[in-house]
């Protein structure tokens, strides 16, 4: 089963940290750097 997640988080290093500790529970990870990008990454994927 493929598990995607769009992890949305201005703190770099808590991202990074979240990212990696995701990639370890076997989600596809895909990061942006705040709310509003990731609700325009959604929106051009609908």
């Amino acid at each position: 089963m493929n598990k995607k997640i769009l992890l949305a988080k201005d703190h770099t290093a808590i991202q990074n940290f979240t990212h990696q500790i995701l990639l370890l529970q076997n989600f596809n990870v895909d990061s942006e750097k705040n709310g509003k990008r990731a609700l325009e990454k959604l929106s051009k994927h609908a």
